[in-house]
């Protein structure tokens, strides 16, 4: 599906997320609530996910299911989500538009860490790539959540002090 415009709901549609892939400054990505799209050559593609059907649903393209798209990054050859209500963190593949749950297991809130694919997530709002892993921010619970070879662990509560992490980005220090 090609858009010349922004996907064409954008009126109804909420965008989450705008991002630019580090290697090609010609391209975006637009996360919406439940649809992933590509900006290349002057056009909008449909990626992943669907505009109006959401739920979860490992594909490739616009078989993909999605609840809530809430943060994401560029990580290897792929777009890594945080997905709010599905509690886990899914990749889609930029090559083949493949949908893979990453970590978490999908539907099932919790916070345990552990194995990537048996780690639980509550609520992931947010997740960043710096220094070769992924780091996650939890809106709930306000933990800050790492997942590196192949393992998922908490860094940092704020559990009970109300403080929910809907975004967080890591940037060099600039001092003057």
């Amino acid at each position: 599906m090609l858009h010349s415009t922004p996907p064409e709901h954008s009126n109804i549609i909420p965008v989450t997320h705008l991002v630019a892939p580090p290697t090609d400054p010609a391209c975006l990505v637009c996360c919406t609530f439940s649809s992933i799209y590509l900006w290349t050559n002057g056009a909008w593609t449909l990626l992943a996910g669907s505009d109006f059907e959401v739920g979860f649903k490992d594909a490739t393209g616009p078989a993909a299911r999605f609840e809530s798209i809430h943060g994401c990054c560029f990580y290897r050859d792929s777009l890594i989500v945080a997905e709010e209500l599905n509690h886990c963190i899914r990749a889609v593949s930029l090559a083949t538009a493949a949908v893979t749950t990453f970590a978490g297991i999908p539907t099932e809130m919790g916070d345990n860490d552990g194995p990537k694919l048996q780690a639980r997530f509550h609520y992931p709002g947010s997740v960043v790539y710096h220094d070769g892993s992924l780091w996650v921010g939890e809106v709930c619970t306000g933990k800050i959540r790492n997942i590196a070879d192949g393992r998922v662990t908490t860094y940092f509560s704020a559990h009970g002090s109300n403080i929910g992490i809907t975004q967080f980005v890591i940037s060099p220090l600039v001092s003057s």
